[in-house]
């Protein structure tokens, strides 16, 4: 399009503006995001949340790296900051939990039964969750069916094959192999627990 004409002045509006009603910004969050899902039940004293509006989270060094140009994905909170939203996944988008030079901040899991977590998203397909440890690191992975909207999920802890859970420094969400690959979503209620697992990976 062509601009012209850009100034201020002293006269009076006559333009009648609306208000956003859609997608991700650069500078925030979204306008729209999906109704929440049901608020998890498990007593505050048993759980370790990485993120969930219904419990105290752990600091979180930084929930949307960039680690290059390959990388399409984007991580950001929606307005109201009670989801995250992960855009145009094309191939991973990291989690970074503790200091990546020190390993400060770890999570000792190793207590813990399952991890939960509740994803929604607009088209059915599947995605791969790793689980990071130090030192090494050493990953293993699950691989998660999602239907249409919300998904609730609580994974076995024993399933991550190899990984120390005491020493947990990373989440990694991947598609790059999948039939059906996930790249849009959002995120809610990320935690350990003691709930017995429910989910088939």
């Amino acid at each position: 399009f062509y601009l012209d004409n850009m100034y201020f002045s002293d006269t009076a509006s006559d333009t009648a503006v609306v208000s956003d009603t859609g997608g991700g910004d650069a500078g925030g969050g979204d306008v729209v995001h999906p109704d929440a899902v049901a608020a998890p039940t498990e007593d505050a004293a048993t759980v370790i949340s990485v993120f969930s509006d219904a419990y105290t989270d752990v600091a979180v060094v930084d929930f949307a790296p960039v680690w290059g140009a390959w990388q399409g994905a984007r991580v950001t909170p929606t307005e109201d900051g009670t989801m995250l939203k992960v855009s145009n996944m094309n191939n991973v988008q990291g989690m970074q939990i503790a200091n990546p030079d020190t390993n400060e901040g770890a999570i000792d899991a190793s207590a813990k039964t399952s991890l939960h977590m509740d994803i929604h998203v607009e088209q059915a397909g599947t995605l791969e969750f790793r689980l990071v440890s130090q030192p090494g690191p050493v990953e293993a992975s699950v691989f998660l069916d999602a239907s249409v909207g919300w998904n609730s999920y609580n994974i076995d802890l024993d399933a991550f094959t190899g990984v120390d859970l005491s020493t947990i420094t990373q989440f990694m969400f991947r598609n790059e192999d999948e039939a059906t690959p996930v790249t849009d979503f959002y995120l809610d209620n990320m935690y350990f627990s003691d709930t017995a697992s429910d989910t088939a990976v």
